[in-house]
């Protein structure tokens, strides 16, 4: 028994020395690591944050984020990771705005910020500059008669295809849905009872419930019926494939050429006149929220500004009628 206890004991020892030259092994493996990929270029560790990009964030996120960091490669993708700093920041800076005089800041910011992502990830080392002034735009909205006179264009023209682009801009007004949300909706996901749907892919990844107006309910079933729509809403009527929000882009340049509408009609200005006729009407600002899919309110109001048209209203309330 003592012999055993002696030899369990050199076991145990043993043991712990084992686990702990592990322990250290994993260490300097790790940081061997980092130290390596300090010695990569750009280009080549790119590839790996990519591949978790797309794990992690949805596929218009990642499209947005890839497209950055290839631009980025332009210039710095032979750079090795340990010479990137503030200074390199800079020149992409510098390089971006030769290339376009009229680039925002805030497009600026959105390069720095993904190259230093890249850096933080591969090399565990923090890149600390200075964050560039972006202005402060007030978001645009359509206007009542820029929206009669789309929804016009497309009865004028009177095609199935005109109908279900004139379902689209209906349900972005009614829902202030995102594009991607919109293309995303199926039949199963209506309840039309209720006129609500179930949108499960959102930029969040939190899903939520829109509502829209029998109006639009009508029209919706129309379409359904007359199309035999099955499965997705908003399809290729020759094809049968589902419409992703490139091909949305083409469409609706098209229909603000041949209408002769000077104002943007993209997919996002009929988000922000949700929104700003949400809030015109004295809707309630956390309601608003969860129906625009923000996880902060703050984000809600700063997405939602006192319209034109209110402002006009109220001065003659106030101001005119006083005189």
């Amino acid at each position: 028994q003592k012999d055993y206890d002696s030899t369990q004991k050199d076991y145990d020892s043993t043991q712990k020395d084992y686990d702990s030259t592990q322990k250290d092994l994993d260490n300097n493996i790790n940081h061997n690591c980092k130290y390596c990929n300090k010695m990569f270029k750009f280009n080549y560790l790119l590839t790996r944050h990519l591949k978790s990009c797309k794990v992690i964030n949805t596929d218009l996120t990642y499209k947005k984020i890839k497209g950055y960091l290839k631009r980025s490669c332009e210039l710095i993708g032979d750079y090795k990771c340990s010479s990137i700093d503030k200074n390199t920041l800079l020149d992409v800076v510098l390089y971006r705005k030769d290339i376009n005089p009229k680039i925002t800041n805030k497009t600026l910011n959105m390069y720095i910020m993904y190259i230093k992502m890249v850096i933080k990830e591969v090399t565990d080392r923090e890149i600390y500059i200075k964050k560039l002034k972006e202005e402060k735009k007030l978001p645009q909205i359509l206007d009542d008669v820029t929206i009669h006179k789309v929804y016009q264009f497309l009865d004028s023209v009177n095609s199935e295809e005109s109908k279900r682009n004139k379902l689209m801009f209906m349900m972005l007004l009614d829902t202030g849905l995102r594009i991607s949300e919109l293309l995303s909706i199926q039949v199963d996901n209506i309840d039309f009872t209720n006129r609500m749907i179930y949108i499960s892919k959102t930029k969040s990844r939190v899903h939520r419930n829109v509502l829209f107006t029998s109006d639009t309910k009508d029209y919706l079933l129309e379409f359904i019926k007359r199309n035999k729509i099955e499965k997705f809403i908003f399809i290729n009527l020759k094809t049968r494939t589902t419409l992703k929000p490139d091909s949305i882009q083409t469409i609706v340049q098209r229909i603000q050429k041949l209408s002769n509408i000077k104002k943007s009609i993209t997919p996002h200005k009929w988000r922000h006149t949700f929104a700003s006729n949400f809030n015109d009407r004295n809707g309630n600002m956390f309601v608003l929220q969860k129906l625009l899919g923000h996880k902060k309110i703050s984000t809600t109001q700063i997405y939602v500004t006192v319209s034109m048209k209110k402002i006009i209203e109220e001065y003659a309330r106030v101001v005119e009628n006083n005189y």
